[in-house]
């Protein structure tokens, strides 16, 4: 019966690998040992990789503009909002609004800037029934919206409302958003336009608020 090799110290006992006394076969086995070991590790690397965009992929947040006119003619609602179309919550660290290429800071800049509505108006007009949200930064959840103004045509002077309508057109944004991990994405909220990813979102701009 064959023998494991063995040597032997003062203080160690060492056992060694088994040959088969064949030079060129040992040197064949050792490689396939090594082979397999990369192969292992290869495929450890690519589980974890998949794992990492799996979650990625199940926290991802996707934003987009919403323009939306409801009802009858004459008695239409319009609502103008952001809405987080993703299935991971967004957060909105950096959100800014212009109209016709000029930034506006607040409800009463825009509706200046749009519609010609003097600053001084607006409080009439929100006793009226416009609304907006509170602020566009925070997090938004998946599928919630946030309105930038919503107003019902009854309310509204019929010189405002045409330019209301139309305000769409005149409107681009630069929204910075990042996901649940921290992966964050600049858009336009154009439709068709794709997020561009950043490796963090500026933190020191003034950002759109509707109850300025």
């Amino acid at each position: 019966m064959s023998k494991v090799p063995i040597t032997t110290g003062v203080e160690e006992l060492h056992v060694h690998a088994r040959h088969t006394g064949h030079r060129g076969l040992d040197l064949v086995l050792a490689l396939c040992a090594i082979a397999i070991s990369v192969i292992s590790l290869f495929v450890a690397v690519e589980h974890g990789r998949t794992e990492r965009q799996l979650v990625a992929a199940s926290t991802w947040p996707f934003l987009e503009f919403q323009d939306r006119h409801e009802g009858a003619v004459g008695a239409e609602e319009v609502q103008y909002a952001v809405r987080n179309a993703g299935v991971g919550p967004a957060n909105l660290v950096s959100t800014r609004l212009f109209v016709d290429g000029r930034e506006v800071r607040d409800l009463p800049e825009l509706l200046s800037a749009c519609c010609g509505l003097p600053k001084q108006d607006l409080a009439g007009m929100q006793a009226l029934g416009l609304e907006s949200d509170a602020g566009l930064q925070g997090i938004l959840d998946a599928r919630e919206t946030l309105d930038i103004l919503r107003w019902d045509q009854k309310h509204a002077p019929p010189l405002f409302w045409s330019r209301l309508a139309k305000l769409p057109q005149h409107l681009t944004f630069e929204v910075c958003y990042c996901s649940a991990l921290d992966q964050c994405w600049i858009t336009a909220l154009k439709s068709g336009a794709e997020p561009h990813r950043v490796e963090n979102c500026p933190s020191d701009r003034k950002n759109f608020n509707p109850e300025t």
